[in-house]
């Protein structure tokens, strides 16, 4: 359901929010997995054009849930600089877009 320029839906309190960040519009990475998964492109999400429905954020929390994450630590910023530097040459994270 196309939901351009509709009012945005009510906020849920934050009690059932599984994060702090509840819509994928203040974070990067769930715009780019909404994109990923074909709800809409980030740029639309981040412009407001376009709200995610409960299930649209359900199916994007669901994505994100299945993945697998490591943290690497490192001794100073630029050692970690390096370190994101080789991954992304590496393996070119598809939702890493810069």
């Amino acid at each position: 359901m196309d939901r351009s320029r509709a009012t945005p839906p009510p906020r849920r309190s934050v009690a059932t929010c599984s994060t702090p960040l509840e819509t994928p519009s203040g974070s990067a990475f769930r715009r780019n997995v909404a994109e990923h998964i074909g709800i809409a492109t980030s740029a639309v999400i981040k412009s407001g054009a376009v709200f995610l429905t409960d299930d649209q954020l359900a199916a994007v929390r669901a994505w994100i849930i299945g993945c697998e994450v490591a943290w690497l630590s490192c001794a100073t910023g630029a050692e970690a600089v390096e370190l994101e530097n080789r991954l992304k040459a590496e393996f070119r994270p598809e939702l890493t877009k810069r």
